[in-house]
C-alpha cells in the first residue's frame, strides 16, 4: 500500500472511532435524562431488581436482597450517576 492510502485509511479509522464514541455518548446521555424525567417508573424496576421478590422461596441468596427504601434510592442514585459521568 502506498502512504497516501494508508494515512487516507487511518484517518477514515479515526472518524469513525470518534463518530462511535460520540454516539455512545449520546446514547448515553439519554439514557441518563430519561432515568431523572422518569424517576418513579425507572425507580419501580430497580426496587424490583434488588428486592430479589420474583425469586423461588427458600433460595439461599435472598439474604443479598436489599429491602430499605433509602438503600435502594442510593443504590439508583448512584446508577444515574454512573449514567451520567
Amino acid at each position: 500500500m502506498s502512504a497516501e492510502v494508508n494515512q487516507q485509511l487511518s484517518k477514515a479509522l479515526r472518524r469513525s472511532k470518534i463518530v462511535f464514541m460520540a454516539s455512545v455518548c449520546v446514547w448515553a446521555g439519554l439514557v441518563g435524562i430519561n432515568n431523572v424525567m422518569d424517576y418513579r417508573a425507572n425507580f419501580q424496576f430497580v426496587q424490583h431488581v434488588l428486592e430479589m421478590d420474583t425469586t423461588f422461596p427458600g433460595n439461599p441468596l435472598l439474604w443479598r436482597s436489599l429491602r430499605w427504601g433509602p438503600l435502594q434510592h442510593a443504590a439508583y442514585l448512584g446508577i444515574i450517576a454512573v449514567r451520567l459521568s
